[in-house]
């Protein structure tokens, strides 16, 4: 039994130290291997993030903006569009 955890320890020693190796020495290697970046490699891919997340941010904003314009436009041609009658009906109904 202490034979098995002593290789069990040594084992995930040598596994933990040279990922940690590699990783200074190769991060192309360890990263196709564990999936594991360095912190300048995740600052960069935040930074993309953040600059994707603004211009979303920006393209939603427009669309907004659009959708209040048409809005707007499609709200003057019903009232260009409604025959008086049905107007004064509809101010008839509102008023009571």
């Amino acid at each position: 039994m202490i034979i098995c955890l002593f290789l069990f320890l040594t084992g995930f020693g040598l596994h933990f130290l040279g990922y940690r190796i590699a990783f200074h020495f190769s991060p192309e290697l360890t990263r196709a291997m564990g999936g594991a970046i360095s912190i300048q490699q995740k600052e960069v891919i935040e930074t993309k993030y953040k600059e994707n997340v603004q211009k979303l941010e920006a393209n939603i904003a427009q669309a907004n903006q659009k959708i209040e314009e048409l809005t707007v436009i499609k709200d003057q041609f019903a009232d260009i569009a409604t025959p008086a009658s049905v107007k004064s009906k509809t101010n008839d109904l509102s008023a009571k």
